[in-house]
């Protein structure tokens, strides 16, 4: 271990000395770590399994309840991580959450944590047959800072037409849900003035 840490601290030195071998330093650091993570991930997965793990607010206990919860290639999968098999909780970089209030509640609690550690975890939920539709509608505005941004433009009855439409495309709804957000503001992307449905 100790050999090792030299390694890597020589390597990181000599790329943060930013002459010609930095580069080649840098990516030596990246392979190194990248086996070191390989051989850790292969240590975790072949030790011990000592039956359910709970969550205590530590990173240790948040990574090994997630790896109870590591989903085969072969397995359905409830939830993806955007890192795949390079995500330190799984090989596989997918998960089985279980569909239970306490393990949905941990799983909240384990992501809290990590956005608070500056970790945040990048997860995925697998859509099933049943999910929202999600729209997005967005309205440019003029460029003059001093106008307000165009939020009048869609009124009740436009909200109105939309429901009516969205009935004709899903009959066998006897009743469709709206949960409606809006933001509007300066659009620093736009430069102008911009609202969002």
């Amino acid at each position: 271990a100790q050999v090792v840490e030299e390694v890597l601290w020589k390597l990181d030195c000599t790329r943060q000395a930013g002459d010609e071998g930095s580069a080649a330093a840098r990516h030596a650091l990246d392979q190194a770590w990248n086996a070191l993570l390989d051989i850790a991930k292969a240590l975790i997965n072949i030790g011990p399994r000592s039956g359910e793990v709970h969550f205590r607010n530590t990173k240790g206990s948040a990574l090994a309840w997630l790896r109870q919860h590591e989903s085969s290639f072969d397995q359905t999968y409830t939830h993806s991580s955007l890192w795949g098999c390079k995500d330190h909780a799984t090989s596989t970089g997918r998960f089985l959450i279980p569909d239970t209030s306490e393990a949905q509640e941990t799983l909240f609690k384990i992501c809290a944590f990590f956005f608070d550690q500056n970790s945040p975890r990048c997860l995925v939920e697998k859509s099933t047959k049943v999910h929202p539709l999600i729209e997005d509608i967005d309205i440019l505005g003029t460029a003059d800072e001093k106008d307000k941004p165009p939020d009048h433009l869609l009124s009740d009855t436009f909200w109105q037409r939309r429901a009516e439409v969205l009935h004709e495309l899903f009959p066998k709804l006897p009743e469709l849900e709206l949960t409606l957000f809006h933001a509007s503001g300066w659009s620093e992307d736009y430069g102008r003035r911009k609202t969002s449905f």
